[in-house]
């Protein structure tokens, strides 16, 4: 299964349980759906529940367990 990559910037719709890669620095995201993170892409823990606040993440990769989403990966602050 591909990994593919999430933009920094750019409000991405993603499906659930497909794995998405984040660029390779620490990121804030926001997620419309809770959403699991992972350095190595097999060991996954949540990162953030559905909201608007978002959390800084050092985590390479992304999925979605639970349905679709939208993600915002921007540049942490």
């Amino acid at each position: 299964m591909p990994i593919y990559a999430i933009p920094v910037g750019v409000p991405t719709s993603i499906v659930q349980n497909q794995v998405y890669g984040l660029p390779n620095k620490l990121v804030f995201l926001q997620s419309t759906v809770a959403i699991e993170g992972s350095l190595d892409a097999t060991t996954w823990t949540a990162i953030t529940g559905a909201n608007t606040t978002g959390v800084n993440s050092a985590a390479r990769f992304i999925r979605c367990p639970t349905a679709a989403a939208i993600i915002n990966c921007k540049k942490a602050v």
